[in-house]
């Protein structure tokens, strides 16, 4: 397998206690416990001079060098053209180098930003030099350990774990490792427990009615048009700072949900109506001409949230929230914009429409109902939104 990096090596072992081939032998011996050669400015790997057992290099009998030999020439004419070395030996870090290179074409930006800091952490714990067909159990009860001590919810765990494990799915998948990897009985999810008893530890994402009146009572316009949407509309901050005029149109909101891409066409309240037309009445001119079909602009004029090529997020909209949270005594561990759309989740679901419940949330159903169901009339999608209104503004309304 080819390596597609020329990385500088950072020997975990000293040169000194490294095999010294013979003046006619073609390779060298790598830190991680592999023969090596550069061939056409990459570096590849045939065979082994020593085995890993317990984190430490264990010489071979003879060094490995027939064996190693005996590749080098098997696949020397084919890497002189250019093609792959599919010996099965590749480091840590040029396995992550040659993921973050597809991710690069394929992620957003934010999703991008996440896997490089899973990948540097990946080669940080299990060092970069490691051949990645030695790694197994123990290495990833390390890195577990580590994980661990990182991240304080089981969600952020889970997360972790699925990006390492996407890491080597997708080299098995592109044939750059030759085998499974095995990572052993510790690295694992969290148990559904866990992450119930860590969701009672913390404040519920809901809001009171009195909460949301208080907070909508001292809202600027912007913010104010940005908290109905919210609570009518079960909308994310970000996906409110990219509405464009043609999302908003004759009382209706229609965009899809940026995580699952599933279609919403969620009627709006007259208050909310009300309030992105004073948004407009009083809108600047954009700074970019990426923002010109962009309903709300902050000071700078600019949209809110603005996610850079690093990954990284200003979240202006959150930040502003979080304020009038802190303004009002509000303010709660956890409990921020976010928080409109389990509220809107929870009092709408008593109306019992579940499924326009999921369509307004933009929930991905899987259930064989839902490839029968071929729309949800206007009628329904306005009820299950009037019963949320109801709740919201009228005394004795809804529960």
């Amino acid at each position: 397998m080819s390596a597609n990096s020329n990385a500088a090596e950072s020997p975990s072992k000293a040169k000194s206690d490294r095999p010294k081939p013979p003046s006619d032998f073609p390779l060298t011996p790598h830190a991680s416990g592999a023969w090596q050669k550069k061939i056409r400015g990459k570096i590849h790997y045939f065979g082994r001079w020593a085995s890993r057992k317990k984190g430490k290099l264990v010489r071979l009998p003879g060094d490995g060098m027939k064996e190693a030999k005996s590749l080098y020439i098997q696949y020397l004419d084919e890497l002189k053209n250019g093609k792959e070395n599919h010996t099965g030996e590749m480091t840590l870090k040029e396995l992550c180098n040659r993921f973050l290179t597809f991710k690069k074409r394929k992620a957003l930006p934010r999703t991008f930003a996440e896997y490089a800091r899973t990948a540097t952490n990946l080669c940080n714990v299990l060092k970069r030099n490691t051949l990645v067909c030695d790694l197994g159990p123990s290495d990833f009860s390390l890195l577990m350990r580590k994980i661990e001590e990182t991240r304080k919810s089981p969600n952020s765990i889970v997360n972790e774990i699925v990006r390492v494990k996407a890491i080597f799915n997708w080299a098995k998948k592109s044939e750059l490792i030759t085998k499974d990897m095995s990572y052993g009985p510790e690295f694992v999810k969290p148990e559904q427990a866990e992450h119930r008893r860590h969701r009672q530890s913390k404040p519920k994402k809901l809001f009171s009615r009195e909460e949301l009146r208080a907070i909508l009572e001292v809202a600027d316009t912007n913010m104010k048009a940005a908290i109905l949407l919210g609570i009518n509309t079960a909308i994310y901050n970000i996906e409110v700072a990219n509405l464009t005029f043609s999302n908003v149109c004759d009382g209706w909101l229609d965009c899809p949900r940026q995580k699952t891409a599933i279609e919403r066409h969620t009627p709006l309240w007259p208050e909310t109506v009300a309030a992105i037309d004073e948004a407009i009445a009083e809108r600047p001119q954009p700074n970019s001409r990426d923002d010109q079909d962009i309903i709300f602009l902050n000071t700078r004029r600019e949209r809110y949230v603005r996610v850079t090529d690093t990954g990284s997020r200003t979240d202006g909209i959150g930040i502003q929230f979080r304020k009038i949270l802190k303004r009002l005594g509000l303010d709660r561990q956890g409990v921020g914009f976010a928080a409109l759309r389990s509220t809107f989740e929870t009092i709408a679901e008593n109306s019992l429409d579940f499924p326009v419940v999921g369509a307004i949330m933009g929930h991905a159903d899987k259930s064989m109902a839902s490839i029968y169901r071929q729309e949800i009339s206007d009628k329904r999608l306005r009820a299950v939104t009037d019963h949320v209104r109801s709740w919201l503004f009228e005394e004795g309304g809804a529960k």
